[in-house]
């Protein structure tokens, strides 16, 4: 059986997330949006107008910024 390390220390007990640091997730900047179904894909980085242009024509997504 194998036991954690955690339950092996005796003694003071550990502060396992005192080195970690906490990040805000980016905020996205735009949408794919696909009109039959509804689904929504956020965007973080900006598309070009081709590109949009192409998701548009051959997948049927439209891209909307916020």
């Amino acid at each position: 059986m194998i036991v954690s390390e955690a339950v092996k220390y005796i003694g003071e007990p550990k502060q396992w997330f005192s080195d970690c640091h906490l990040v805000d997730p980016p905020n996205p900047i735009g949408y794919l949006r696909h009109e039959p179904t509804g689904y929504n894909i956020a965007v973080y980085k900006p598309i070009s107008r081709f590109h949009a242009l192409m998701l548009r024509w051959c997948f049927g997504v439209k891209y909307e910024r916020i």
